[in-house]
């Protein structure tokens, strides 16, 4: 088959240079081929009759088209080119050329096996990982196989066989089995004798005995296979090969210039005949010469299956340009040729000349038997060419065109819808324009090769860039250009009368009937069916309504009972549906009382008009109309017959009644407007509200219940009416209480008067517009300017107004309040603060309380609160303010005077030894005035009382006035000795050497005063007496036994006692350590207690004069005491840090109890 489009890339190739690794090919003279358009590249599928398939690369830069096409007895094969990956349904066919962007140019190639009904079936892409194919062509040969041939550069791989690398465009043929498997392969070498080394393969065909015949040009020494050509110039070639791939013969055809062969036809007698273009001056073949006509010509060989060149032959125009695209033989060995030609091209018996455009395209039959010959050409006002043709059975011709305008085929046309369209045209066996049909999308769709198999079915092959639609099928492309397939049957394309139905299709074949209309759905369309409706008159009768109406009825005329005919005028329309105007007088049956008037056949001839049907009612008046002028009166009884009328009242029956309100216009007062008024001597006039009166006299048009106002302030008059004047003497406003009274302030409500107060409604406040209800009669009005005003009832009275000043807040309850912005609400102490908003409603000198505590915020008013900002309960030394132990008195933290803000008992402390003055709270001070040392900082606890003065800080109070040694006061206040070594029985507070209770004697108490008579032995302490070896010491003895048991006793029951009088509060003063207790080594510290609070703990005092006998009986002297390193260490850390050596002890026995330093 041909390959015209890729004859183009090829010469191309020729006269550009290859990038990079590839060598340059020498320039050669250009020859023009046919171009069936530069092509750009979907996946359809197809119906059983006729089918339309696409395979797209999925890419928008990238393209694939079908540039050859042959058929076979399972199908068809397509050469595929395509620059990536192309999918048809679920099969792929691979892209591996890695030249893509140096050749700009496709450079993937492969063949595809189509079934019948147009399935891709199988996928064969020539391996170009080293190469690049330029072009490609196929062949079918009778058993599916693929016969293919082209151009390739670099290196390809067919199956096992790889070509040697060539840096030179050159051709190479392939085989394929039915299956796709590449069976052999031959790849052309060329050697440059100095005008340049090329070779190509532009077309390939299969005759009947599987014969491979293959043509293209070369220049230089070309090995096709096992022989070698050698030319100086571009020279065509046809070269044939056996199935099995090898070489029989190859001829060089041609003359001393540039020749290029395009196309082959095989023949049933074993010929071949090969078209080539040509511009050498002569060519000298088959004992014949043929000289060149224009600047290129078509030359034509017939060559014998030997190699011998049988005949020759050529078409050209002077200064002219001819070419060939499309080539076929029939089975009579007749020559069916299509291309491209300008100016005037003719032979023996015919010429054409290319008159649509630029350059035209033409069809030329070569019959076999020298005559029947002919040619048609035809073209668009661009530049045209055949794509590819072919021949059926009949010698009916097929072609493929690509348009880029609208093209004229003989009578034949089609219009442009894309960029270019695929043309499709059929030429009769006799010579002329058949018909021509596009398939085409809105974008760039191409044409590259058509062929027709032995069942008269044509396949095209191209590629398409837009969604195409065709017998049911539809493609879109996935890529800029995919490649494309379509199978049809020729015949469903022929439309004789060229009404764009095809003949198969259509049912007047030979009169244009381009809607197919066919009114009667009979076998014959409307355009060539007689009756049309087939209701019994032929259309010419003529029948009015033959189409696109009623149908299959039968017109007849029912004389006795006029109303059961179908067609009462014969007119051919069907009474009951299609005819407006069943007797044909002219007035249309919905208007026409007698719809039947009579008349003489075959058609009525009376119609009505003024003078026969004066009122036009389709009645005739002489003999069918008993009320004339149709104005529903009849004529006996219409005071006026003649002239239409509808006059009813005032004694006037069927008159003109201009305003057609009833009344005769002789008797209407307002004879052009109609009314009904009837009061006040006016009748018939406009009474718009009904009440009798007429508009002109009426106060109130639309109001039936007034029609007078006295004082014009548009009040009625009629008390009973609709919005009556309370005031008709006087003009007023008012209009919510009463209507039409003074209302100065224009709020709709009336001023009081003598008769209306403002019980009755009338205005509470006449100078003010937005207020007039004073509910609870306060003197402020109800109406509020507030909008978020959430909480107020529903149920009181007044609305919201924006333009309301001041306004009662309590509109339900009379009230006097001013502050706050809420006025008019009740104020029970007179403060200007409502009650609700006033935190002391019934103390007028109080109303805020910021802390919620219950004193106000006034300073200057009852119980003010001293600290407003916080809340408190202290009532002593000032109100309001934090009193964390409820005594009354306010904390010291914020200035308050409490120095025991933790203990409820106590609040004072005048002699500030943190001893208390309250006598019965806790740590009372029993000397309050007195403190017991200046500058005290802790709370020192004595052993007879508390808060007394203890010179000697032994824990015996000084003596005074009230208080003496007898009373257990110090008995030594000044001797500077602790309480781990003073006296607890004979006295208190003195001098205790030996620790035994007794003190030592001194200057004024001696041993017979009952100091210690053995001041150094604890075990003794009363004098000898003079007796039996310490008798009476023993029998003294015993007694103090007794007594000491006796006085132990007492004692224990006395620090119980004290015990229970001190409380928890005593009980934690002695468990606890004091604030600011030196820290002991390996232990926590002390733990804090509020300022005042914290101690040394004491030893428990022993009651006011409460002397512990002396013992009967001498103690067991105690063992030296074990001193702890731990306590040591402690109270020598004290002495070091600057305690008196009395303080170290006693805070030293605090965690230590029986240390003794």
């Amino acid at each position: 088959m041909t390959r015209a489009a890729s004859a183009m890339f090829l010469v191309v190739l020729l006269l550009a240079s290859f990038v990079g690794p590839l060598a340059s090919v020498q320039p050669q003279p250009v020859l023009e081929v046919d171009e069936s358009q530069e092509p750009m590249a979907a996946s359809g599928r197809s119906s059983s009759n006729g089918f339309l398939m696409s395979g797209g690369t999925g890419s928008s830069s990238d393209l694939a088209f079908f540039t050859s096409v042959a058929t076979h007895g399972q199908g068809a094969l397509a050469a595929l080119r395509y620059s990536a990956d192309v999918t048809f349904g679920s099969q792929t066919v691979t892209a591996s050329c890695p030249y893509l962007a140096q050749l700009q140019d496709l450079c993937d190639a492969a063949v595809v096996g189509l079934s019948e009904s147009g399935d891709y079936t199988w996928g064969s892409a020539i391996d170009t990982t080293n190469g690049a194919v330029t072009g490609l062509s196929v062949a079918a040969g009778p058993g599916g196989e693929a016969f293919v041939g082209g151009d390739y550069v670099g290196s390809l791989v067919f199956g096992g066989s790889t070509f040697a690398f060539s840096q030179n465009a050159e051709g190479f043929v392939a085989n394929t089995d039915p299956m796709g498997n590449w069976m052999w392969s031959t790849g052309y070498t060329t050697i440059d004798g100095g005008f340049g080394a090329t070779s190509s393969v532009t077309d390939v065909a299969v005759d009947l005995a599987g014969n491979h015949y293959v043509t293209g040009y070369f220049i230089g020494e070309t090995d096709f296979g096992g022989q070698s050509v050698n030319v100086s110039d571009l020279q065509a070639f046809v070269a044939k090969y056996s199935q099995s791939g090898m070489l029989d013969w190859v001829i060089d055809i041609g003359g001393l210039s540039n020749d290029l062969g395009l196309a082959l036809a095989t023949t049933q007698t074993g010929n071949v005949h090969v078209a080539i273009v040509t511009n050498s001056a002569t060519i000298n073949a088959a004992s014949s010469l043929y000289s060149l006509v224009g600047t290129q010509d078509v030359v034509l060989f017939e060559i014998d299956p030997s190699g011998a060149i049988m005949s020759m032959d050529g078409y050209g125009v002077p200064n002219e340009v001819t070419s060939i695209g499309g080539f076929e033989s029939n089975a009579q060995g007749d020559l069916f040729l299509g291309g491209s030609f300008r100016g005037t091209l003719a032979d023996s018996g015919w010429t054409i000349t290319a008159n649509q455009g630029k350059t035209d395209l033409f069809v030329i039959k070569r019959a076999s038997g020298g005559s029947g010959d002919w040619a048609v050409s035809a073209g668009s006002s661009e530049n045209d060419t055949v794509a590819g043709l072919g021949i059926n059975s009949n010698d009916e011709v097929v072609i493929a065109a690509t348009l880029s305008a609208s093209g004229t085929f003989g009578s034949k046309t089609t219009i442009l819808s894309g960029g270019s369209d695929v043309v499709l045209a059929g030429i009769t066996s006799s010579g002329s324009w058949d018909w021509a049909q596009r398939l085409a999308s809105t974008q760039n769709d191409y044409a590259f090769d058509l062929t027709v198999n032995m069942t008269d079915e044509a396949i095209l092959v191209g590629g398409f860039g837009g969604s195409i639609s065709q017998g049911g099928n539809s493609i879109s492309p996935t890529g800029a250009i995919d490649a494309m397939a379509f199978g049809f049957d020729p015949a469903t394309l022929i439309d004789t009368d060229s009404d764009g139905v095809p003949d198969v299709r259509d049912n007047c074949p030979t009169v244009s009937n381009p809607g197919q209309g066919n009114t009667d759905f009979d076998a014959e369309g409307d355009a060539c069916d007689s009756d049309d409706d087939n209701d019994g008159l032929t259309d010419s009768y003529p029948d009015l309504c033959a189409r696109n109406g009623q149908y299959n009825w039968t017109s007849m005329q029912d004389w006795e009972n006029p109303a059961n005919s179908t067609d009462w005028d014969n007119d051919g329309c069907r009474d009951a549906l299609e005819d407006d105007d069943d007797d044909n007088d002219g007035v249309a049956d919905a208007d026409d009382a007698c719809q039947h008037t009579s008349y003489s056949p075959p058609r009525p001839s009376w119609v009505s008009n003024s003078t026969n049907d004066l009122d036009g009612d389709g009645c005739r008046d002489y003999d069918e109309d008993f009320d004339d002028d149709g104005d529903g009166f009849e004529d006996g009884a219409d005071s006026c017959p003649s002239v239409a009328g509808t006059s009813t009242l005032g004694g006037f029956v069927g008159c003109t009644d201009g305003d057609m309100d009833g009344w005769a216009d002789s008797k209407d007062d307002c004879p052009d407007l109609a009314g009904n008024s009837t009061a006040n001597n006016t009748n018939a006039c406009p009474d718009q509200d009904g009440d009798g009166w007429a508009d002109q006299q009426d106060d109130f048009v639309f109001e039936p219940t007034q029609w007078s106002d006295m004082d014009g302030d548009g009040f009625g008059d009629n008390p009973d009416g609709a919005t009556p004047d309370a005031c008709p003497e006087f003009s007023g406003i008012s209009t919510v209480d009463r209507f039409g009274c003074n209302d100065p302030d224009a709020d709709g409500r009336s001023s009081p008067d003598a008769d209306w107060t403002t019980e009755d409604g009338a205005d509470a406040f006449p100078a003010d517009p937005a207020q007039w209800s004073d509910t609870d009669g306060d003197g402020l009005g109800d109406n509020y300017n507030d909008p978020d005003w959430d909480d107020r009832s529903p149920f009181w009275a007044g609305e919201y107004l924006q333009i309301v000043g001041d306004y009662d807040r309590c509109p339900a309850v009379a009230g006097n309040s001013t502050k706050l912005g809420v006025l008019g609400c009740p104020d029970q102490d007179g403060d200007g603060y409502d009650n609700n908003n006033d935190a002391f409603p019934r103390d007028g000198s109080q109303w805020a309380d910021a802390d919620g505590d219950g004193f106000g915020d006034n300073p200057t008013g009852f119980e003010a609160d001293a600290c407003p900002e916080t809340a408190g309960n202290s009532t002593a030394d000032r109100f309001g303010c934090g009193d964390y132990d409820g005594d009354g008195w306010s904390d010291p933290f914020d200035g308050g005077s409490d120095v025991a803000p933790e203990d409820p008992t106590q609040w004072s402390d005048s002699d500030g030894d943190l001893w208390y003055d309250n006598p019965d709270g806790n740590f009372a001070d029993q000397c309050p005035d007195d403190p017991v040392a200046s500058g005290a900082l802790t709370r020192l606890t004595g052993i007879d009382r508390n808060g007394c003065p203890d010179a000697d800080f032994d824990g015996y109070s000084d003596p005074d006035a009230d208080y003496n040694a007898s009373m257990g006061a110090d008995a030594c206040p000044e001797d500077g000795y602790d309480a781990s070594i003073t006296s607890t029985m004979d006295r208190f507070g003195c001098l205790d050497s030996d620790g035994d209770g007794y003190s030592d004697p001194s200057d004024g108490w001696t041993v017979a005063m009952g100091a210690d008579a053995f001041p150094n032995d604890p075990t003794k302490w009363l004098p000898e007496v003079a007796g039996d070896g310490g008798g009476a010491s023993s029998g003294l003895g015993n007694v103090a036994i007794i007594g000491g048991v006796v006085l132990l006793i007492g004692a224990v029951a006395a620090v119980l006692v004290l015990r229970g009088r001190g409380g928890s509060e005593q009980d934690k003063a002695w468990a606890e350590a004091p604030l600011g207790l030196p820290p002991m080594e390996g232990m926590a510290p002390a733990v804090a207690v509020p300022p005042g609070l914290a101690m040394p703990a004491t030893n428990v005092a022993m009651p006011p004069g409460l002397v512990m006998p002396a013992p009967a009986q001498a103690p067991t002297p105690a063992p030296a005491p074990v001193v702890d390193p731990a306590a040591q260490s402690y109270y020598d850390n004290l002495l070091a840090q600057g305690y008196d050596p009395a303080s170290a002890l006693m805070y030293t026995q605090q965690y230590y109890p029986t240390f003794q330093a």
